[in-house]
C-alpha cells in the first residue's frame, strides 16, 4: 500500500523539470513564469503530452492520445483503481485474479490499462459504443501488448444495449467501474464551465459527443446501473461509478437508500483538487470496507455517508495510561487480555481466529456466543449451526488502543453488541493492569 501511496503522488504531483529533463516533448510546455509548478495548463495539448508521459514514467505504457478524444487525468484515474482495490480488499478477493469491467472504457481504455499495469493478475472486459473510441482503444492495448498480454477485452456495444452485459463475458466480472458523461447537452457543459472560477489548472476540454453528453447526463447513467445492479445483485462484488456534479451524488444516495441498498460507499477523487469528483460504489454482499475509503469527510457531505460505521476504536482509559509506569508492559498486557476475553467466549464449532501478526487477529462467529442470550440457551456446542459466519472483525492494536474493522456480516447491531463488549471488560481488566 505504502508504494500505491507513493505512485498516486508522484502522479498528482509531478516533478515537472525532471519529467522534461527525461522527455523532450514536454519542454516547450514548460513556463519558467508560471505561478503553477512551471506548466502551462492552458495549452489545449498541454495536458495529452503529460498524460503520455506520466503513463510511460510510472506504469511502462504507450498510450496515442488523440485531441479528438477526452484526456483522461492520470491522477483522477489511479486513484479511482486504487480505491476500487482497497474495496476488493475488504472482501477477502483481492489476491484472486480479479476480473472487473469498465463501462464505456473510451479512446485512451484506461482505465483498463492502468489497472493491468498496477495489478499483473487483473483482467477487464471494456465496453464502447463509439466506433472511433473503439478502433483507438484496441490500438492502445495493442501497444501494449508486452506489459499487458491478451488481459483486456474491448467489447463494441450500442446505445440501447445494458450496461452489464455478463451474458457476453466468459468470467463474471469482480467490479464495475465508470467515468460517464457528465453532462445532458452542450448547453450545460457551457453554463457551468461559465460558472466554474478561472483556474490555470483547468484545461480548454476537447472531447467528442458520446464522451461529454448523454441524456439526462451522469445521473440517469447512473440510476441505469442502480436498476440494471438489482437484476444482478451479488453476482458482482461492487458496482461503482464516477459521478461529476454534487447534485448527482446526493440524488445517487438517496436512489440507493430508496432501494434498500445501505451497504453504500463514497470515496472523493483526489481530494483538494479544483474539480471535483467522486466515486460511489453500492454492494449486495456483506463484505465492508475500512472507514477512511466508506465515507467522506468535509461537512457539506458527511450527512450522504452510510449509516453503519464500519470501524470503532477502544482506547485504553486515561487514568490506567496516567498511572502506568511500564507502557511497554501495557500495550504487551493489553493485546494478552484481549486473547484472555476471547478464550471466555470461545466455544466450538461456532468461533475461530485466525492470527495474521503478533497484533493482528480476525475473528469469526456462527453464533453470537459473547452474548447473554446465548449463555442463557445453555445449549453450547450442541446448538445446531449452518457453519455460516455471520460476523467476521478484524483487531488491530495500535499503540495503546484496538481498531476494531466490522469486515463481513449483515446486522451491525452485533458488531456494536461485540465491540461494546470487549471496550467493558477491556476497561475493567485494564484497570488491574
Amino acid at each position: 500500500m505504502a508504494n500505491h501511496e507513493k505512485l498516486l503522488s508522484q502522479v498528482s504531483n509531478p516533478d515537472f523539470e525532471f519529467l522534461a529533463a527525461k522527455y523532450v516533448e514536454l519542454r516547450s510546455f514548460l513556463n519558467s513564469s508560471s505561478s503553477v509548478r512551471g506548466f502551462d495548463y492552458s495549452n489545449p495539448l498541454a495536458p495529452y503530452k503529460l498524460c503520455s508521459v506520466l503513463a510511460k514514467e510510472y506504469f511502462d505504457l504507450d498510450i496515442n492520445l488523440s485531441p479528438s478524444h477526452l484526456c483522461p487525468r492520470i491522477a483522477n484515474r489511479l486513484d479511482y483503481i486504487l480505491w476500487i482495490y482497497r474495496l476488493l480488499d475488504g472482501t477477502e478477493l483481492v489476491n484472486e485474479k480479479l476480473v472487473g469491467l469498465d463501462v464505456g472504457t473510451g479512446a485512451s481504455c484506461i482505465y483498463p490499462l492502468l489497472g493491468c499495469a498496477v495489478f499483473p493478475d487483473w483482467k477487464f472486459y471494456a465496453t464502447e459504443i463509439n466506433p472511433e473510441s473503439i478502433i483507438q482503444a484496441m490500438e492502445n492495448c495493442k501497444r501494449n501488448e508486452i506489459k499487458v498480454g491478451d488481459r483486456i477485452i474491448i467489447m463494441p456495444v450500442s446505445v440501447d444495449d445494458v450496461l452489464f452485459p455478463t451474458n457476453k463475458f466468459a468470467s463474471t466480472p469482480m467490479f464495475t467501474m465508470c467515468n460517464p458523461p457528465f453532462y445532458e447537452s452542450s448547453k450545460e457543459l457551457a453554463e457551468r464551465t461559465r460558472l466554474k472560477s478561472s483556474s490555470p489548472k483547468t484545461p480548454v476540454l476537447w472531447a467528442n459527443d458520446s464522451e461529454l453528453y448523454t441524456k439526462g447526463g451522469d445521473l440517469e447513467f447512473t440510476r441505469r446501473m442502480i436498476d440494471e445492479s438489482l437484476e444482478l445483485k451479488g453476482k458482482i462484488k461492487w458496482y461503482t461509478t464516477m459521478v461529476g456534479k454534487k447534485e448527482t451524488l446526493i440524488s445517487v444516495v438517496a436512489k440507493l437508500k430508496e432501494y434498500n441498498i445501505h451497504n453504500y460507499v463514497i470515496h472523493e477523487i483526489s481530494p483538494g483538487k479544483v474539480t471535483k469528483r467522486w466515486a460511489v460504489g453500492w454492494s449486495f454482499t456483506d463484505y465492508h470496507p475500512r472507514r477512511q475509503d466508506a465515507r467522506v469527510e468535509g461537512s457539506n457531505l458527511r450527512s450522504l455517508n452510510p449509516a453503519n460505521i464500519s470501524e470503532l476504536m477502544i482506547q485504553v482509559p486515561n487514568n490506567v495510561v496516567r498511572s502506568s509506569s511500564n507502557s511497554k508492559r501495557l500495550k504487551g498486557d493489553m493485546f494478552a487480555k484481549l486473547l484472555s476475553i476471547l478464550r471466555e467466549i470461545e466455544t466450538e464449532p461456532y468461533f475461530s481466529v485466525e492470527v495474521k501478526s503478533e497484533k493482528n487477529i480476525i475473528v469469526k462467529f456462527t453464533f453470537a456466543t459473547w452474548t447473554r442470550s446465548f449463555r442463557r440457551s445453555g445449549l453450547g456446542s450442541n446448538r445446531v449451526s449452518s457453519g455460516e459466519t455471520i460476523i467476521s472483525v478484524e483487531v488491530n492494536q495500535q499503540a495503546l488502543n484496538l481498531n476494531l474493522w466490522w469486515k463481513y456480516g449483515s446486522n451491525y447491531k452485533l458488531f456494536e453488541s461485540f465491540s461494546g463488549m470487549l471496550k467493558t471488560k477491556l476497561a475493567l481488566d485494564t484497570t488491574n493492569i
